[in-house]
């Protein structure tokens, strides 16, 4: 899983992950990397994370509409 996210193309040279702020690519990007971020923060070199809403899917599907950061805290980590 997480492990092959990270292989290989220079990995341990990335200096910022960047997700779509849809709560499901929020929960899949630290299924992928959340043990990778986990170990870079351990050896002093950490990466931000930054939600960025330009790249989310666009559509006015249910699935691609985002809703408002405030209404999404009590349900995230």
């Amino acid at each position: 899983g997480g492990a092959l996210a990270v292989e290989g193309g220079g990995a341990e040279r990335a200096q910022l992950l960047v997700v779509s702020p849809m709560r499901r690519t929020i929960q899949t990007a630290m299924l992928a990397f959340g043990p990778w971020l986990a170990a870079r923060r351990a050896a002093g070199c950490p990466v931000p994370v930054v939600l960025a809403p330009d790249v989310q899917e666009t559509g006015d599907v249910p699935c691609d509409c985002g809703a408002a950061r405030v209404s999404n805290l009590p349900s995230c980590p």
